[in-house]
């Protein structure tokens, strides 16, 4: 069960190396994106559970970084956006 309380169904390219036109792009780990949901909970003071309920009722913020900070918990939840 994960932040969301469902299972989660990750998709392993995140985990991976990939290449776009001939360009390598390194894709973070979940450790990686562990430590940055960390330093957006730290940047605004509350936990994810408190941001996602903040953001089920329309008052979180919409800026890049809370769009991020939701992008962040919907890959490590395997959930659709319906969930968040």
């Amino acid at each position: 069960m994960n932040l969301l309380g469902i299972e989660s169904k990750k998709c392993s390219i995140y985990e991976q190396k990939i290449s776009v036109e001939d360009k390598d792009i390194s894709v973070l780990t979940d450790e990686e994106i562990k430590a940055q949901i960390s330093v957006y909970e730290n940047k605004f003071g509350i936990s994810s559970e408190e941001f996602l309920r903040r953001k089920r009722n329309g008052t979180a913020d919409d800026t890049f970084e809370t769009m991020d900070w939701t992008g962040l918990l919907f890959y490590l939840s395997g959930a659709s956006y319906d969930h968040i």
